[in-house]
């Protein structure tokens, strides 16, 4: 076993024992295991989302493929983040409105295709053939 994974080992077994000291009271330990468990994760989140999504899925197909209609999602997105911003909150509803009108039309029809007309169909049927 390399060094650096036995230190890793140590120190995951350290933060591991140092989030069930909480079962005896809330201490120093706990916060400082909790507040940087919640940070890697929060820095190991936004990185992957950064380059899975902003740059594979988003940056490269605009610039080298020429798909340049995913201008569209990308606006609709940082409208949504116009929420946190007061005086430009109420742009956060056009985007809100989108995906609720989208996906209302995308799901209605197929909840009443599935549920409510083969309920109906199957009283249409005679009893017997």
């Amino acid at each position: 076993m390399s060094t650096e994974a036995l230190l890793g080992a140590w120190v995951a077994t350290g933060f591991s024992l140092c989030i069930y000291s909480f079962l005896y009271k809330d201490n120093p330990f706990f916060k400082l295991s909790e507040h940087i468990f919640v940070g890697v994760s929060m820095g190991y989140l936004l990185t992957i989302t950064y380059y899975e999504v902003m740059v594979n899925k988003l940056y490269s197909p605009m610039v080298h493929q020429g798909r340049w209609w995913l201008f569209i999602p990308a606006i609709l997105g940082l409208l949504m983040l116009s929420r946190f911003i007061p005086p430009l909150s109420w742009m956060s509803r056009i985007s809100f409105a989108f995906i609720l009108g989208v996906s209302s039309g995308v799901s209605i029809p197929r909840q009443i295709s599935s549920f409510i007309l083969q309920q109906v169909q199957g009283t249409l049927k005679p009893l017997a053939t």
